[in-house]
């Protein structure tokens, strides 16, 4: 995994706040474990979590602005 974002919801939704900061305005979300299986309670509860304690927080629409754009050296 390039990028993950872990911890409690306070951690992950600082680092979606400097996400959005930095212009990204769309995430693709992936909760680890298995969508069937032993591990399916794990993913359920962080993607409920998340729908909980994380969302509401960037309920309010910001204004989009465009990313930096990276320069070549």
């Amino acid at each position: 995994m390039k990028m993950t974002i872990a911890g409690t919801p306070d951690t992950v939704a600082a680092k979606v706040k400097q996400l959005s900061d930095m212009g990204i305005n769309h995430l693709h979300l992936r909760f680890m474990g298995e969508i069937d299986g032993e591990t399916a309670h794990i993913s359920k509860t962080s993607a409920e979590l998340f729908a909980k304690e994380v969302m509401p927080r960037f309920a309010e629409p910001q204004p989009l602005h465009r990313p930096a754009l990276a320069t070549a050296p």
